[in-house]
């Protein structure tokens, strides 16, 4: 297991956050879709990619880290800065997701 290493496998996860972060708000600015996003759509997505990738790799900090900064400047673009509390939530999520699809492919990988 090697946490801190960029690989190419990464680019599918981060072009898929980069359109999620950066193109559904322009969908629709109402408060309630905004919400809608922040608290349901934005947690679900990082859980499954953090997910899958450690499934299908192993566990990698790095991916973590470019996913939750790929959000901060969404925050100064599209909301305001009382939003930055989410990344920290989505930061946990993208890590307890990795690390358990990593579990998940460990486990997998010894029985």
């Amino acid at each position: 297991m090697r946490p801190h290493n960029f690989n190419k496998k990464m680019i599918p996860y981060i072009i898929i956050a980069s359109i999620f972060f950066y193109i559904l708000p322009l969908f629709n600015s109402s408060d309630t879709y905004m919400s809608i996003l922040l608290l349901v759509i934005f947690p679900v997505l990082t859980a499954i990619l953090g997910y899958h990738y450690g499934i299908k790799n192993e566990f990698n900090l790095i991916l973590h880290n470019i996913i939750a900064l790929l959000f901060v400047p969404t925050i100064f673009i599209y909301y305001e800065l009382s939003v930055m509390s989410f990344f920290i939530l989505y930061e946990f999520i993208l890590l307890v997701s990795n690390y358990i699809g990593s579990y998940v492919r460990k486990k997998s990988i010894n029985n």
